[in-house]
C-alpha cells in the first residue's frame, strides 16, 4: 500500500505538497491536510486519495467563487457561468453555489431588488430595459416580482 513519505510546504501560504513513496503525488490545502489528518507514514488507499482530490477541487471552486463575488454581487447564473468557464466539474460548481446560497452571499431576489432600486435612484434605464437586463442575468422571472 502506498505511504506518504513527505509533506512539504509550497511558496504559497497554506499549500502543501504530498509525496508518496518518495515521489511527488499532488498538492493539498491546509484545510485538506487537517480534514483528512494527513501525516508522514500514513497509508493512502486509492479511495482516500480520490476523496482528497475531490475535496481540493471543491475547495478551489469555493475560492474562485468567493473571489468572483468579492468584486460585486452576482446572480447564481453569472456565478455558474464563471465557474464553468474555469472548467470546474458540475458537482463542484453545485457545491459552491449551494454553500454560498446558504451563507446568503448569493440571492437572486435580493440582487434584483437592489438592481431595481439602484436604477430608480441613479439609472437612466426604463422599466423594460431593467427587465431585459435582469432576464439576461436570469434574476427576473422566478425570483423577483415588481411592486407596481
Amino acid at each position: 500500500m502506498p505511504k506518504i513519505t513527505a509533506i512539504t510546504t509550497q511558496k504559497r501560504r497554506g499549500r502543501y505538497n504530498i509525496f508518496i513513496d518518495g515521489h511527488y503525488a499532488f498538492p493539498v490545502s491546509e484545510q485538506s491536510l487537517i480534514q483528512f489528518r494527513l501525516s508522514k507514514g500514513q497509508e493512502l488507499t486509492p479511495a482516500l486519495e480520490q476523496a482528497i482530490k475531490a475535496a481540493e477541487v471543491t475547495a478551489s471552486a469555493n475560492t474562485l467563487a468567493l473571489d468572483y463575488l468579492s468584486h460585486q454581487s452576482r446572480t447564481v447564473h453569472e456565478l455558474r457561468q464563471h465557474l464553468a468557464e474555469a472548467e470546474l466539474p458540475p458537482d463542484a460548481i453545485d457545491a459552491a453555489v449551494t454553500r454560498l446560497t446558504e451563507l446568503h452571499y448569493l440571492d437572486d431576489a435580493a440582487y434584483a431588488r437592489a438592481y431595481v432600486n439602484d436604477n430608480l435612484l441613479m439609472g437612466e434605464r426604463g422599466p423594460k430595459a431593467v427587465m431585459q437586463v435582469l432576464t439576461k442575468k436570469k434574476a427576473w422571472p422566478r425570483t423577483f416580482k415588481p411592486t407596481s
